[in-house]
Parts: structure tokens; sequence; C-alpha cells
């Protein structure tokens, strides 16, 4: 699969992904940086809210929601925050945290590829211990020698 095929069907997986709208909460404040005096009159910049525990989304998918949780996204409270001001639009703005919430749910609802587990190798082996011998000759020379 080439790169031009991957972003297709990572486009297609985003747009299928129905969020409810009631559950999505969104406000508009002024953006930081570049933009002249424009940045000072609009509030372009878009923040959504979702509390992730309450949505409709998880109801057949439990596994998929702890995924979500666990994965630093959200606040304790459950709530998944994102922040846009790359455009100069609230619109745009809007869409972009849209999507930035959609691949934070396609990220959750794959499935974790299983790590095979392999013997070490010789060089890391011998990096490992090493390692071990020269903590212990660092932690040995540490404390006084008394000669009676």
């Amino acid at each position: 699969m080439d790169f031009k095929e991957y972003l297709l069907i990572s486009e297609n997986a985003l747009e299928d992904i129905n969020l409810p709208e009631g559950e999505l909460n969104f406000s508009f404040v002024r953006s930081s940086g570049p933009g002249g005096q424009k940045v000072n009159k609009t509030a372009s910049k878009a923040v959504l809210s979702w509390h992730v525990k309450s949505s409709v989304i998880w109801a057949d998918n439990q596994e998929a929601l702890s995924r979500f949780l666990s994965a630093n996204k959200t606040s304790n409270k459950g709530h998944f925050r994102a922040d846009c001001q790359e455009q100069r639009s609230q619109g745009q703005n809007k869409e972009a945290c849209i999507n930035k919430l959609k691949r934070a749910i396609e990220e959750a609802l794959k499935e974790p590829v299983e790590r095979r587990t392999t013997a070490p190798t010789t060089s890391s082996v011998e990096k490992r211990i090493g390692k071990k011998k020269q903590r212990s000759q660092r932690k040995s020379e540490r404390g006084q020698k008394w000669n009676y």
C-alpha cells in the first residue's frame, strides 16, 4: 500500500464516524499569534469540549472507550478538549476541531497490535550487564574506607 492509498483510506474512515451534534460544545475566543488588528476584533479560535463517558458512541464498544480514556486525551472528569486556531475563520477552525476529535476516536477504535515476545540480542545483554557492572563499581567506591 502506498501513501496515496493510505490517505484515501484514512479520509474515508474519518467520514464514517458520526458524532451527535448535541454532545459537542463549541466556544469561540480570540486567537493568539500574527494577524494584525483583525486578531483583536474577531473570535476565530474554536474550542471543542465533549463529555466522553456519557456519549452514545461508546454504547456497544466499551473496550474502545477504555482505550480512549487511557490514552491521556481526556481530563479526570472525562472531558475531551480540542482547540484550533490555524485558520482565520470560525467555520474552518470548527471543522478542524471536529477532525481532531474524529482522528482521536478512530485511533481508539483500532485494535492494538499484540507484541510478539523475542529474545534479547547478544549486544543488548552485554550492554545491560556492562551498565550493571559500572553502577556496582560506582556504589562500591562511595563509602569511606577505614584502615585499622
